[in-house]
């Protein structure tokens, strides 16, 4: 077993000044200057099977943008403080069955303090937009899990198959995520989830890779639930679920592939992102429909 230990110093400095003859908005400097530990055991539980567990704090000093967003011109720079947290995290990677099955399994828990969050308020009544501001959550969590999966499920395709043809194999590659990012007793929202972030998220694919260098991947991009997209919790975005498939020919001698894709061939109709906390209600941007993608990539090193 190995024990790993470390840390960072960190100093950032944030300084404004006004370029007009009389102070105007936000004017100053401020300074933050944090020691960063950070602890980890790692466990070689087996020839190709690791365990390993971290803790570590970090700190976030809000950036200038930040500072400086149109929403907080009329405050300080003191207002908004660093971002402080510590990660929790246990896990597993590695592979079995002669490297038929890999995988990289994590569990963790941030607890925060003073997370910064971005929430879009109005310059003025009944303005038709909305401007970004930047404000400290005085306590907040993000716990998840993040799973991601490569299992060969036949090697030798043809010949598996009985079949006369060139030789292959096919394999299932999966990821998956959990979280769980919730406000944490906060006087305003209590322990509602953090909005704009979905408790579940699935991708994978079935790829079929060729010893002449041609693959072939059917896929899926999936969101099962729907998720908040405003701190009261009390507007959503829907889930989705679509089909993907992808393409290509890799010529391995010169390490250059050719590649073809196509998203969302069952078209449907989805968020891709949001504005979180919009002050007028405009929260969601669609996603595209059915699309199509093509392109060639060379490796030289």
């Amino acid at each position: 077993m190995t024990l790993l230990l470390g840390g960072r110093l960190q100093w950032a400095q944030r300084a404004v000044r006004s370029v007009l003859d009389e102070p105007s908005g936000i004017t100053g400097t401020v300074n933050f200057v944090d020691l960063m530990p950070r602890y980890g055991l790692l466990w070689q539980a087996g020839p190709t099977i690791q365990v390993y567990a971290n803790a570590s704090n970090a700190v976030e000093p809000p950036l200038l943008l930040e500072l400086t967003a149109p929403g907080n011109i009329d405050g300080n720079l003191d207002d908004l403080k660093a971002q402080d947290g510590w990660q929790f995290e246990i896990g597993t990677r590695g592979s079995t069955w002669e490297e038929r099955l890999l995988w990289d399994l994590s569990v963790y828990d941030i607890e925060l303090w003073n997370e910064i969050q971005n929430v879009n308020v109005q310059p003025f009544p009944g303005a038709p937009f909305t401007i970004p501001r930047y404000q400290n959550i005085p306590r907040s969590r993000h716990a998840g899990v993040e799973l991601g999966t490569n299992l060969t499920l036949i090697e030798n395709v043809a010949p598996a198959l009985g079949l006369a043809g060139i030789a292959g194999r096919i394999r299932f590659v999966n990821n998956f995520t959990y979280g769980s990012f919730r406000f944490v007793d906060d006087p305003a929202f209590g322990d509602n989830f953090l909005p704009g972030l979905p408790e579940f998220f699935l991708a994978g694919e079935l790829r079929y890779e060729t010893t002449s260098g041609f693959w072939f991947a059917p896929g899926y991009e999936a969101v099962p639930s729907s998720y908040d997209v405003n701190s009261e919790n009390t507007a959503t975005a829907p889930g989705y679920a679509f089909a993907n498939f992808r393409a290509g020919y890799l010529y391995a001698p010169w390490n250059a592939e050719i590649f073809f894709e196509a998203r969302n061939l069952n078209d449907v109709n989805y968020v891709s992102a949001v504005e979180v906390d919009s002050a007028i209600g405009q929260y969601f941007y669609p996603g595209d429909g059915r699309s199509f993608y093509g392109g060639l990539q060379w490796r030289w090193m």
